[in-house]
């Protein structure tokens, strides 16, 4: 196994724990997820990851993917991860939220952490019904 590959292999591994917690909050507009990982503290060979960032990947349902930068706290890494991630599940719908995450080192070297996904059911929430009697002239 090359060096490359190897880094790539331990940082999908260390993110692996990277998950959407099992609460989340609602909004009129949405629902709030907490992401939360662990950054990696070493490469395959036991050195440094030379660590500068991980990004967090998600997509409501089969809808467009969406991400965020988190800068790396250290290049040693390390650091407990927590982000919030809003996607628009409204009163009366279900949504599924997948997540996945890499950690990228200096080399520009990075590999995703397998799908950690989460399901808002707010079907029986009631939802506004819309005005009546509605006429154009």
């Amino acid at each position: 196994m090359t060096r490359t590959l190897a880094l790539l292999v331990l940082f999908a591994f260390l993110l692996a724990s990277a998950g959407v917690a099992q609460a989340y909050t609602e909004s009129p507009t949405g629902v709030t997820f907490t992401v939360a990982y662990t950054e990696p503290t070493a490469n395959i060979a036991g050195g440094p990851p030379n660590l500068t960032q991980t990004t967090i990947y998600y997509k409501l349902n089969t809808g467009a993917e969406s991400s965020l930068v988190v800068p790396a706290s250290a290049p040693a890494g390390g650091a407990a991860v927590s982000r919030l991630v809003t996607v628009p599940i409204l009163p009366g719908q279900v949504g599924t939220i997948s997540v996945q995450a890499t950690a990228t080192n200096s080399a520009g070297q990075s590999a995703r952490t397998p799908i950690a996904a989460k399901t808002a059911d707010r079907s029986g929430q009631a939802v506004d019904m819309p005005p009546t009697g509605l006429t154009v002239n």
